[in-house]
């Protein structure tokens, strides 16, 4: 009986890692296949099956960045073929937070993605800068702030410590000059 029970257990030390190396190469194979499904989808001029192919993909709960990034690129190519400009920007714009530095080539992208991207990243830049800008200003209203805080504590410190001064009277002021 004892022979048995180590023999399972080693059994199971040596075989259920090889098992679940395998399940998640057949996983990652799954997802290959799934992609290139609807990349075939798309070059067959099916957009609206490529569409639903990669929402369902998309579904999975344990994608990885290397798993989103060609979906969301296959995605917005056929929004982009089906004229959805806005949820082509969308996806485009969830594109470059996983690849900030993605720039497509004519030579291997379609023009009109080519160019939708090169807009999103604009568009991206100049809300970055109007948020700089934004950072900015609270950042002279912060200046501004601290020298009235100066002005105001100095002007209290310089009455709090003038009070000595008040025993002593103020001489008389000059008369006025006679007028002939």
């Amino acid at each position: 009986m004892r022979i048995l029970i180590i023999i399972i257990f080693c059994w199971s030390q040596t075989f259920i890692p090889i098992f679940e190396v395998l399940s998640q190469i057949e996983e990652k194979s799954l997802s290959q296949d799934f992609l290139e499904l609807a990349q075939e989808k798309y070059y067959n001029g099916e957009f609206d099956e490529t569409i639903e192919l990669v929402k369902q993909f998309l579904q999975q709960s344990d994608l990885t960045q290397q798993d989103l990034f060609p979906a969301y690129k296959i995605l917005s190519q056929a929004y982009i073929a089906k004229n959805y400009i806005q949820p082509a920007k969308q996806i485009i714009t969830k594109l470059l937070e996983i690849e900030p530095n993605y720039t497509p080539t004519i030579e291997h992208e379609p023009p009109q993605f080519v160019s939708l991207v090169a807009q999103v990243k604009e568009e991206i830049g100049k809300q970055k800068a109007q948020e700089s800008k934004g950072t900015e200003v609270s950042d002279k209203t912060w200046i501004y702030i601290t020298a009235g805080s100066v002005i105001v504590l100095g002007t209290v410190a310089i009455l709090i410590l003038g009070k000595e001064d008040e025993a002593k009277p103020l001489p008389e002021p000059p008369g006025w000059p006679d007028t002939p």
